[in-house]
C-alpha cells in the first residue's frame, strides 16, 4: 500500500509577481530513521508529488519521517520532521527554505547567515590580497617578520631549528632558508649558506629584539604504543613496503617540534617567543593543518606548506636546485596569499581560537589587539604590487569534540566546494595534493550530468604521501569517468586529468622528474576560488574512518574569493590566480623567463574550452618526449595526461611507460640530489635515484 505526498518546495525569495520562488529540480527524499523510503526531483513551480509506501500503524503510533532536500550536487539545503498518517495523501504544503541555503556560493553552515561578524568565519568586503605561489610565500614570510614591529603569531604543522642554540649564528646547522641573498645559489652556482640569507629562527630572534610579541602554534599528537603495533599489522598486508614506511614514521617521530623550539628560544634566552602545542589525540581528532601567520594585526599569510626546505622551490622546479637543501624527493609545487584589509579580523580570530585552545594561561587579546607599547615606530610591513580587492568568505573545518561550544565541529570548506560546483557554468579546476573524497566526486559527476556545457580539469599527483591514496585516488577517477560515461555532450570527455613534471637535458639522456603538487586550489569559471591548507580528502573535507566512535576530521582553514556573485563586487582575483598557476604549468614565459600571467592564450578560452587548451598543450609536450626528448621543453607545457587505464601507475618509470615515453630514450627519476649549506656542495650520499629497481 502506498502514500502520496504532495506540496511544493519554494524559496523565501520573491519572484517578479511577488511570490515565492518556485525550487525545481531539487532532490527530495522520504526518510525513516536511517532507512530512504523514496525520493523524487521537484517539478515544475516546485511541486513535490511521488508516491512511498504507507504507514499502517494504527491512530497516535504513527512513524516520524525526515524529509530531506538536496541541490543537484548532493547538498542537504534543509530537511524538516513529519509524521507519517494514515490518510492517502500526506501534504506537506508549502516547505519554505531560505534563498542562501538553497542556491549561491556562500557558506551558511546551516545557519541561514554567511558568517558572524568579526567570527572565526565569515563574509568580508574589501579585502587586498595577493597569490604567492611556489617561493614567493616564503620570501613574503621573511618580509613580515622582518617588518614586524608589535606582534608574529603563526600556527604551523612543524617547524625544524638548529639542534642547538649558538649566539654566533654560523655556528649552527642550518634547517631553513626562507629567502637568499644574492646571488641565489643555483646548480651552476653552488654556495654555502652566508650572512644574508633569511632563516625564520634568526629573525624571530631579532623580532624578539624590537619587543615584538612571538607566538608560535604548532600541531603536536602521540600515538600510543598498541596503536601503532596494531596500525602496522593492518597496514603491512595491503601496503607493503608503504605500510612499512609510515610505520618507522610512526615509531619513530612524535609529530611535533614543539620541545625542539622550546628549547631553542629558551637556551636563546628570549622570553617574548612562547611556543605551545596543538595537541589532538589520534584517536579522537585530525591534525591542525592550518598555516596561518598574523603580524601586526594587520597582515594575514596563509601559506600553503608547513615549514621545510623542501617546500621553498622556484616556479621552474628544476632537477637540480641547491634551494631545497637536504631535501631529495620530488620538488613540491605550493599556492598560498597575504592578505590586509577587513578579512584581518576573521582570519586573527580563527587563529586566536586556536592558541586560546592550546594556551588557556596565554589567550590573545581580542581584534583588534592594542600594541604592546607605542616606542615600536613606524609599521614596515611590505605593501606593494597587491594582485586585486575581493571580497573573501573564510570557511573551515574543524575537528569534532575538540571546541566546548562547537561539539560536532564544522565542515565549512566542504559546503564551500559543493556549492561552487553546483553553480559552475562553464569549467571547474582544482589543483590539490590529495583527491581521494567520494563527496567531491559524487558532486563533480552530477555537476557535469546536470550542465552538459561544464568542464573540469584537475591536475594531481601520480603517488600521494599516504598509504592506500595512490589506489584511492585512482579508483575515484575512474569513478569518474564510469559515472559520466553516459553523460550528455560527451560527459568523460569533459573531465581531464593531469600531472605536473620536471625535464631536464642531459647525457647519456634527458630526465624526466615528477612535481609534488602540495596547492590546494579551486578555481569556478574565474567567479570563486579557494585557496588554504585542505586537501580533498576525508581527513579535510568531513571525516576519517579510524576511531568508530567519533567523527574525525581535521582542522584547516580555506579562503574564498568572489567576482561580481551575491552581492561581491566584480574582482579579478579568481582570474590572476588562474593565470599565474596556467603560466607555470602550461610553460608560458616572459622575456626574463618568469610565468607570463599575461600571455593572450590564458584570457579567454579557445574553441572547445579551457580543457581542450590544457590537452592540446599536453598532447604537445606528450609528443616531444615521445619522438625527441633530447630537446628543451622551451615554451612547451610542464604537464602530462592522466593514463586512460584504470591502473595505479605509482612510479615514474610505470606512470612514462603507460604514455609511450620509453624509459630507455629518458631517465626516469624519484628522486633528487642534497644540498648541504654548510659545505656549499651536494651532498654525495643523496644523489638523484633512479627508477630503474
Amino acid at each position: 500500500m502506498s502514500n502520496r505526498i504532495f506540496g511544493r518546495i519554494i524559496s523565501d525569495q520573491l519572484d517578479s509577481s511577488g511570490r515565492n520562488a518556485p525550487l525545481e529540480g531539487f532532490r527530495v527524499s522520504i526518510y525513516w530513521g536511517s532507512f530512504k523510503l523514496k525520493s523524487d526531483e521537484s517539478k515544475a513551480g516546485g511541486i513535490l508529488d511521488f508516491e512511498y509506501r504507507r504507514d499502517t500503524s494504527e491512530q497516535g503510533h504513527h512513524r516520524t519521517l525526515e524529509l530531506v532536500v538536496q541541490d543537484n550536487v548532493g547538498r542537504e539545503v534543509a530537511r524538516k520532521s513529519i509524521e507519517d498518517t494514515s490518510s492517502e495523501t500526506l501534504s506537506i504544503s508549502d516547505f519554505v527554505i531560505k534563498e542562501v541555503e538553497a542556491r549561491g556560493f556562500l557558506v551558511t553552515l546551516g545557519t541561514g547567515e554567511t558568517g558572524p561578524s568579526g567570527g572565526g568565519w565569515g563574509l568580508t568586503q574589501g579585502a587586498t590580497v595577493k597569490f604567492l605561489i611556489d617561493n614567493e610565500a616564503f620570501q613574503k614570510a621573511a618580509q613580515l617578520f622582518l617588518g614586524a614591529r608589535d606582534s608574529i603569531y603563526f600556527s604551523q604543522l612543524f617547524f625544524p631549528v638548529p639542534d642547538v642554540f649558538h649566539a654566533d649564528a654560523t655556528q649552527e646547522t642550518t634547517n631553513l632558508i626562507f629567502d637568499f641573498h644574492q646571488r641565489v645559489p643555483d646548480a651552476d652556482h653552488l654556495r654555502a649558506a652566508g650572512v644574508g640569507d633569511s632563516r625564520p629562527e634568526r629573525l624571530l630572534l631579532e623580532a624578539a629584539d624590537r619587543d615584538v610579541e612571538v607566538r608560535i602554534l604548532l600541531h603536536s599528537f602521540k600515538v600510543p604504543l598498541f596503536v601503532k603495533i596494531l596500525a602496522g599489522l593492518l597496514i603491512f598486508p595491503f601496503a607493503g613496503t608503504d605500510g612499512i614506511s609510515a610505520i618507522e614514521e610512526l615509531l619513530s617521530n612524535e609529530f611535533t617540534d614543539t620541545d625542539e623550539d622550546k628549547q631553542y628560544f629558551a637556551l636563546a634566552e628570549r622570553p617574548g617567543v612562547k611556543v605551545r602545542a596543538f595537541e589532538q589525540s589520534v584517536l579522537s581528532a585530525g591534525v591542525m593543518h592550518p598555516k596561518l601567520m598574523i603580524v601586526d594585526g594587520a597582515r594575514a599569510l596563509s601559506i600553503g606548506s608547513p615549514f621545510g626546505q623542501s617546500y621553498i622551490d622556484s616556479h621552474s622546479h628544476f632537477i637540480d636546485a641547491p634551494v631545497r637543501g637536504a631535501a631529495h624527493d620530488f620538488p613540491k609545487h605550493d599556492a598560498g596569499f597575504i592578505a590586509k584589509g577587513p578579512v584581518i579580523g576573521t582570519m586573527y580570530n580563527a587563529l586566536k581560537q586556536l592558541w586560546d585552545t592550546a594556551a588557556p594561561d596565554d589567550k590573545l587579546q581580542d581584534y583588534p589587539p592594542t600594541p604592546p607599547d607605542s616606542h615600536h615606530g613606524a609599521s614596515t610591513l611590505p605593501d606593494d604590487d597587491w594582485d586585486a580587492v575581493c571580497s573573501i568568505q573564510i570557511v573551515r573545518t574543524l575537528s569534532a569534540r575538540k571546541f566546548p561550544d562547537q561539539p560536532d565541529g564544522e565542515k565549512g570548506i566542504l559546503e564551500a566546494y559543493l556549492r561552487a560546483f553546483n553553480m559552475a557554468k562553464e569549467f571547474i579546476y582544482l589543483e590539490n595534493q590529495y583527491f581521494t573524497d567520494n563527496a567531491i566526486g559524487d558532486a563533480l559527476v552530477e555537476a557535469m550530468k546536470h550542465n552538459d556545457k561544464l568542464q573540469t580539469i584537475m591536475l594531481l599527483n601520480i603517488r600521494p604521501d599516504v598509504p592506500f591514496y595512490p589506489w584511492k585516488q585512482r579508483r575515484l577517477i575512474h569513478c569518474i569517468r564510469k559515472g559520466l560515461s553516459n553523460a550528455p555532450n560527451g560527459g568523460a570527455a569533459r573531465f581531464g586529468v593531469f600531472t605536473r613534471w620536471s625535464h631536464q637535458v642531459g647525457t647519456p639522456r634527458p630526465q624526466l622528474l615528477p612535481i609534488y603538487i602540495h596547492a590546494k586550489v579551486g578555481i569556478v569559471d574565474d567567479t570563486w576560488c579557494t585557496v588554504g591548507s585542505a586537501n580533498l580528502d576525508g581527513l579535510s573535507l568531513d571525516y576519517f574512518l579510524l576511531n568508530p566512535f567519533v567523527e574525525q576530521r581535521a582542522i584547516e582553514l580555506n579562503a574564498i574569493m568572489l567576482n561580481g556573485v551575491e552581492g561581491a563586487p566584480a574582482s579579478e582575483a579568481p582570474d590572476i590566480l588562474r593565470r599565474k598557476l596556467w603560466a607555470e604549468h602550461l610553460g608560458y614565459r616572459d622575456s626574463s623567463g618568469a610565468p607570463d600571467i599575461n600571455s593572450a592564450d590564458l584570457k579567454s578560452p579557445p574553441q572547445g574550452g579551457w580543457l581542450q587548451h590544457w590537452i592540446n598543450r599536453a598532447k604537445g609536450t606528450l609528443s616531444q618526449l615521445i619522438n625527441d626528448p633530447t630537446q628543451p621543453l622551451t615554451g612547451s607545457a610542464q604537464v602530462l595526461p592522466w593514463p586512460t587505464d584504470n591502473t595505479t601507475h605509482k612510479t615514474p618509470r610505470d606512470y612514462l611507460e603507460t604514455l609511450g615515453i620509453h624509459s630507455y630514450a629518458v631517465v626516469p627519476l624519484k628522486g633528487t640530489q642534497a644540498f648541504d649549506f654548510k659545505t656549499g656542495e651536494w651532498n654525495p650520499k643523496y644523489k638523484a635515484a633512479m627508477d630503474y629497481d
